[in-house]
């Protein structure tokens, strides 16, 4: 299984991907999430946490405390910054993709 450090804006609902870049970190250990190429967000740590980013929810830096679901914008978004990092490996942007694409539904209606 292929991975890389799950770092982007927010993709939540309320943000829709604005805001600063964060490296996403696991609540119960701290340790840094990663983004496989099955579109799951990782806790190496935890890995019975392991989640679909469409089944995903957010506490980010918008000020409410509350987590908030996936948007479809911020996944778009999400994928654009995964499929700009340096040297990604081979076939993950496409791989991923194709994921959640297949998963279009799952997500909130914009």
């Amino acid at each position: 299984m292929t991975t890389v450090l799950f770092k982007c804006k927010c993709p939540c609902v309320k943000c829709g991907g604005d805001g600063p870049m964060i490296q996403w970190h696991c609540p119960r250990c701290g340790s840094e999430k990663l983004f496989d190429e099955n579109a799951k967000i990782i806790c190496p740590k935890h890995r019975e946490d392991d989640h679909y980013i469409w089944r995903a929810t957010f506490k980010c830096l918008n000020g409410d405390e509350e987590y908030h679901d996936v948007s479809y914008q911020g996944l778009l978004l999400t994928l654009a910054t995964m499929g700009s990092i340096k040297n990604p490996p081979l076939g993950f942007i496409k791989k991923v993709t194709a994921q959640c694409m297949a998963h279009m539904d799952d997500f909130l209606h914009e």
